[in-house]
């Protein structure tokens, strides 16, 4: 499935948070996140998902078990901090993003480090670490993804 951008169901949600994307979504899944959410990815008849606020009225809140019962493959939506507290909460995990200086439009670039909280704050030695990226969003999400797929 292609990503896509966040799409509400009701305009009246702010939407400037940083949710995490589908494929993040199904990635902490996979490692047991189970913590409630304000929206999740709820399944369409094409295959694709749509990203959702609870309702108010069947869900306030959600978490991946609570959605089993109610959607076929439905995802919890974390934000990228709920996501990020997770990590070092459950698998004590940080995921440091940081600005540098950089010959752009923008004069910085944002970069990123997993640190392991279980081994003095070390650094793990991964290929993203030296890579640049252009917003906050893309280091967390890149990095998040390395992690819950080589580091757990």
């Amino acid at each position: 499935m292609k990503e896509k951008g966040n799409l509400y169901n009701d305009s009246s949600v702010v939407t400037n948070e940083r949710m995490c994307s589908e494929t993040l979504c199904e990635l902490l899944k996979k490692r047991g996140f189970n913590e409630l959410c304000r929206s999740f990815w709820k399944p369409l008849g094409s295959g694709d998902r749509v990203l959702m606020t609870c309702d108010g009225e069947n869900l306030t809140v959600c978490n991946n078990r609570s959605l089993e019962g109610l959607f076929d493959n439905a995802l919890a939506a974390p934000t990228h901090q709920m996501a990020s507290d997770w990590l070092v909460n459950a698998k004590r995990i940080y995921i440091k993003i940081d600005l540098c200086p950089a010959n752009n439009a923008k004069g910085y670039v944002y970069i990123g480090v997993v640190k392991d909280l279980s081994n003095k704050c070390m650094p793990f030695e991964t290929p993203l670490d030296e890579l640049s990226y252009e917003s906050e969003e893309d280091a967390f999400e890149t990095l998040a993804k390395y992690t819950l797929e080589e580091l757990l």
